[in-house]
């Protein structure tokens, strides 16, 4: 892989669970994937739960989706 070449982040799955977000959270630290939720912060913003996107890098999208399940 070339070193220069920036790491791109996909979706690997979208929630408003608030209970499921954390249990993906909790699979992929354990397993160390780096990842980020799109849309956490704004969840505890307003009455409605907005829809949050887990995303890990591309090249670790497989093995988060083996470990959430889908």
């Amino acid at each position: 892989m070339d070193n220069n070449k920036e790491k791109k982040f996909i979706s690997v799955y979208i929630t408003n669970n608030q209970s499921k977000l954390a249990l993906i959270k909790s699979l992929l630290d354990s397993n160390k994937v780096i990842y980020y939720v799109d849309n956490e912060n704004a969840a505890t913003i307003g009455d409605s739960l907005p829809y949050m996107n887990v995303m890990v890098f591309e090249e670790d999208a497989a093995i988060a989706k083996e470990l959430i399940g889908e």
